[in-house]
């Protein structure tokens, strides 16, 4: 499917958490983990780190998550 969807760069560096990161409402991956009750590490340079479960609350709008700006899945 890699094949299709995505550039050379993309299939080469994909990742989970660039899955989750979309946030694209066709995802079938990031239902998968909301089911399976996935807990995420963000983390920021200045705000340290915290875990926030994968569920109804992570999505806030198309392609829009509770995760800051300043954030990255570790």
């Amino acid at each position: 499917m890699l094949r299709w969807f995505a550039g050379k760069q993309i299939r080469n560096a994909a990742a989970i958490g660039g899955n989750v990161m979309t946030a694209s409402p066709i995802s079938d991956l990031n239902p998968l983990l909301m089911a399976a009750g996935a807990i995420l590490t963000l983390r920021s340079k200045n705000g340290g780190e915290r875990q926030v479960t994968l569920d109804h609350t992570f999505f806030t709008g198309y392609r829009r998550t509770i995760v800051l700006p300043q954030e990255v899945i570790t």
